[in-house]
C-alpha cells in the first residue's frame, strides 16, 4: 500500500498573521469550510488552532 502524500504546511507553526486571519473571516461570517480552504489548512488542523487558542468557530446568526 503507498504512503499518503502529507501536505505542503504539515507541522508547520501557526503564524500571528494566519491567527488574525482566522479571526477576521470568522467574524465576517464564514463557516469552518471556507476558512479551511481559504488559510490553506484542513479542516481538523483549523479546529485544533481554534481549541489550541481560544478561538470560537461557529457562524453567528444576524438579527
Amino acid at each position: 500500500m503507498a504512503k499518503k502524500k502529507l501536505p505542503e504546511n504539515h507541522g508547520k507553526l501557526v503564524t500571528k498573521k494566519e491567527l488574525a486571519e482566522i479571526k477576521k473571516l470568522v467574524k465576517s461570517g464564514n463557516n469552518s469550510t471556507k476558512v479551511a480552504k481559504q488559510i490553506g489548512r484542513t479542516l481538523g488542523s483549523l479546529r485544533k488552532i481554534a481549541f489550541d487558542n481560544q478561538i470560537s468557530l461557529r457562524v453567528k446568526k444576524a438579527k
